[in-house]
């Protein structure tokens, strides 16, 4: 299915293009600039449309305050959950002394 539609910009395009060669094979007076900008004017006005104002941001903003707080919150709960696992890995993997052998041979030294 073949499509009809053509671009505003492409639009704009084709109707400067039939003012102006419509303008070239007239042979009355030349007109002023000040008209020929008013009419291409128009015809960007009628093209674009209304101009419409941008919609207000919905989202509520959050203070710099408010975001350093929750962030060091949560890095600070963070580290303690690392630390707690540290400490339980730690627990888990604990060597008693006894069963470490004695070093105390190791550090005499030969002469």
């Amino acid at each position: 299915v073949k499509s009809n539609h053509v671009s505003a910009p492409a639009r704009l395009m084709r109707e400067v293009r039939k003012w102006i060669l419509n303008s070239h094979e007239q042979t009355t007076a030349a007109t002023d600039l000040h008209s020929v900008l008013r009419d291409i004017d128009g015809l960007i006005c009628a093209q674009l449309g209304k101009p419409t104002r941008p919609a207000p941001c919905l989202q509520k903003e959050v203070p710099t305050a408010d975001i350093i707080r929750y962030n060091t919150r949560r890095d600070l709960a963070r580290i303690k959950q690392t630390m707690a696992g540290m400490k339980r890995t730690l627990l888990a993997h604990q060597i008693s002394p006894k069963s470490l052998p004695d070093n105390m041979s190791l550090l005499t030294l030969d002469y």
